[in-house]
């Protein structure tokens, strides 16, 4: 009777994962040129096609928790990924850092033809966050850990 019970639990605590999305958990830090790097949007892209993307923004000390859509829990799929992260800000006419608040309130004082697509710019360096991003991530089974110090 012993052995019906003991795998009639191990069936259970499988069972209670029913996440139709298995991620995961991936979390790590990012600096820049030393220091956390705040409000960065991270992404990682999964190298294969087919497979799901999975994207978190760090907090103010750097510290960044991925989420993969459609998943009950934080994390990403198993898998080989190219990361890419990207901090931008935007500009006046001027170029000149600016709010997105700011930028509404100039534009809403002219009257014809004016872009209210601000000008934005990238905070560190563009190839973290395009096609020529060096860096990369394999998510295994359990947790992952990530840490990116990214530099001029």
């Amino acid at each position: 009777m012993s052995v019906v019970c003991c795998l009639a639990l191990v069936v259970a605590i499988s069972g209670c994962d029913n996440d139709p999305v298995p991620v995961q958990p991936v979390s790590g830090k990012v600096l820049y040129n030393g220091e956390p790097l705040a409000e960065a949007t991270v992404t990682f892209v999964p190298r294969e096609t087919g497979g799901r993307s999975a994207s978190g923004v760090t907090q103010a000390d750097g510290i960044l928790e991925l989420t993969t859509a459609g998943a009950r829990r934080r994390g990403a799929l198993i898998g080989d990924y190219i990361v890419y992260i990207s901090k931008e800000f935007p500009v006046d006419a001027q170029g000149r850092r600016t709010t997105f608040e700011a930028i509404e309130d100039a534009t809403a004082h002219l009257e014809m033809h004016i872009s209210r697509q601000p000008r934005m710019v990238s905070e560190i360096p563009a190839r973290y966050g395009d096609s020529r991003s060096p860096l990369q991530a394999t998510v295994k089974r359990g947790q992952n850990v990530f840490n990116f110090d990214l530099e001029d």
